[in-house]
């Protein structure tokens, strides 16, 4: 549906001729016309707030969804799109029986972008989020109440996943998830059991190549 030519978001069709995995990065809000003016009070000029729904099967019959978005404009996000959802009816979405996953996943712990220039690109991150840049080890932090994004540099991805193809994309690229699990150990023996392969990083974390995760490193840790 993306791929059509008719499709309503060009951005995703646009990115799908050159690569697949990670195109967008969706963050929480509780307001999302305060969001927009927050951004536009920053200097930025981001897409009016767009409501929407979507039809949920429940039990006692079908109810709907219902959202409101705005995004970041693309220029201030480096690496992809960023945008903000307001969920007016979170208990038709976040039903406790989807929630689980055998592998124990519990939270999105950050998502790694890619970055010629990784202090360049963190403030322009921040000017979108509205807080500042950590510096750490490998990158650039800033960091929400609900996980963090960590601008790299090539040389900082690669030190950490020299083998992924990834390594040698171009940036600005947004090129890793890492979620946080319960057990590590439960992790690896469940991928060995289902035949997928993975390594197992410096810091305990467990990794999947971006050709076995759809385009993007998967951290497991």
């Amino acid at each position: 549906a993306l791929a059509r030519p008719d499709a309503p978001r060009p951005y995703y069709r646009e990115f799908l001729i050159y690569r697949e995995g990670l195109a967008a990065v969706a963050l929480k809000t509780a307001d999302a016309e305060a969001t927009r003016a927050r951004l536009q009070a920053a200097g930025l000029r981001p897409t009016d707030v767009v409501r929407f729904g979507r039809p949920v099967a429940m039990p006692g019959g079908s109810r709907e969804a219902r959202f409101a978005t705005t995004d970041a404009p693309l220029e201030a996000t480096p690496g992809g799109r960023l945008f903000f959802c307001q969920h007016f009816t979170p208990e038709l979405v976040w039903l406790p029986e989807y929630l689980p996953h055998p592998n124990g996943a519990e939270a999105v712990l950050s998502v790694d972008i890619l970055a010629a220039d990784p202090a360049a690109a963190a403030a322009a991150y921040a000017k979108v989020l509205g807080i500042a840049a950590v510096p750490a080890a490998d990158g650039l932090l800033l960091s929400m109440p609900g996980g963090t994004i960590r601008l790299m540099s090539p040389a900082a991805f690669k030190a950490r996943h020299a083998e992924d193809p990834l390594a040698d994309l171009s940036p600005p690229a947004m090129v890793a998830i890492r979620l946080r699990v319960a057990d590590r150990d439960h992790v690896a023996n469940l991928l060995r059991q289902t035949g997928v392969q993975f390594r197992v990083l410096a810091d305990g974390a467990i990794a999947l190549a971006s050709t076995d995760a759809v385009g993007t490193v998967l951290e497991l840790g």
